[in-house]
């Protein structure tokens, strides 16, 4: 049902953020799937800063089945989380990501961009129009070079990949029967290009 996948996201937004928290000894490097409702899914990442033990992967990827397609947001801070986000997307459903939401600019939610590119190439990637803006002026090569000191060098190959597409406040995307409905809060949130 459309008006419920509205609030879903947005649960599930909230839910990718929590990843950000400081060190508290916990670290979950493995993914660990969460259904939060039919269709709908987080895969949970560690609470901790990225090190080498979790490798980068302290996101919270989500994973929204249509009858089109998948959805992801925020597929992590590597190709090698990315490739977990699609490994445990192909274990709920046989069909293609179409689409992948970008939170905003921190390296830890979309330097996997590449990863599902390589892997769906038709996959269309969206975002805040400030966030394409600070990709094209090097914001994700910083990313990486932040990224692999902390981690010992897990970024491997990857390679900034930004948004295809800039979002505006208020419109909405079908996918299939499912309604994506964006938001843009301005400088009230965690970043100035939170979707």
């Amino acid at each position: 049902m459309p008006k419920k996948i509205v609030a879903l996201v947005l649960i599930a937004v909230v839910t990718l953020l929590i990843g950000c928290g400081k060190d508290n000894g916990k670290t979950n490097a493995t993914p660990k799937l969460v259904k939060l409702t039919d269709n709908v899914y987080y895969m949970e990442g560690d609470l901790n800063l990225p090190n080498k033990k979790n490798r980068g992967f302290m996101n919270n990827p989500g994973i929204v089945i249509t009858k089109k397609g998948v959805a992801i947001i925020d597929p992590g801070s590597n190709y090698e989380v990315a490739n977990m986000v699609i490994a445990e997307t192909k274990k709920l459903t046989d069909k293609p990501i179409i689409a992948v939401f970008n939170s905003h600019i921190h390296g830890d939610h979309w330097l996997g961009n590449g990863a599902i590119k390589k892997a769906y190439p038709k996959a269309i990637i969206y975002a805040h129009p400030e966030m394409q803006s600070l990709v094209k002026a090097g914001e994700g090569e910083r990313w990486i070079k932040i990224m692999n000191e902390l981690t010992g060098g897990a970024m491997g190959d990857t390679k900034p990949v930004g948004p295809d597409i800039v979002v505006n406040d208020g419109e909405v995307l079908k996918l299939g029967e499912t309604e994506f409905r964006m938001h843009i809060y301005g400088d009230k949130t965690h970043t100035d290009n939170d979707l």
